[in-house]
């Protein structure tokens, strides 16, 4: 007795969607606070950008940070705090980043990188 040839997965499909541009996830120009800044125990302009970046990444190397961030003009938005070691990326359009210590005398190091994307 034989028996039929089974078939282990389905035939490929065509995918559809547009392709990705290759400048997708490109950067263009970058401001940054060239380095780590310590803080202080008050809140305090860290960086003003020149205009709103695409992307904000606040990394903190030594002890807790408590970030702000805001748009010229506007009061500041929530506290954030963030962990000695990891790193914030708030998801809104942002101008000034502000910070503090989170524990007074404590002296938090921080960077803070804002990112344009290139033109397409």
């Amino acid at each position: 007795m034989s028996w039929p040839k089974a078939e282990a997965y389905p035939a490929a499909r065509e995918r559809g969607g547009v392709p990705v541009p290759l400048v997708a996830g490109q950067y263009e120009r970058m401001e940054t606070t060239a380095g780590f800044i310590t803080l202080g125990d008050a809140f305090a302009d860290v960086i003003q950008f020149s205009g709103s970046p695409d992307s904000v990444t606040v990394i903190v190397e030594t002890f807790d940070a408590v970030i702000q961030y805001q748009r010229r003009g506007e009061p500041s938005q929530d506290s954030v705090v963030v962990r000695a070691g990891q790193t914030f990326a708030p998801d809104v359009k942002t101008q000034v980043i502000r910070a503090r210590n989170n524990l007074a005398g404590s002296n938090a190091t921080v960077q803070v990188i804002g990112k344009w994307l290139r033109a397409q």
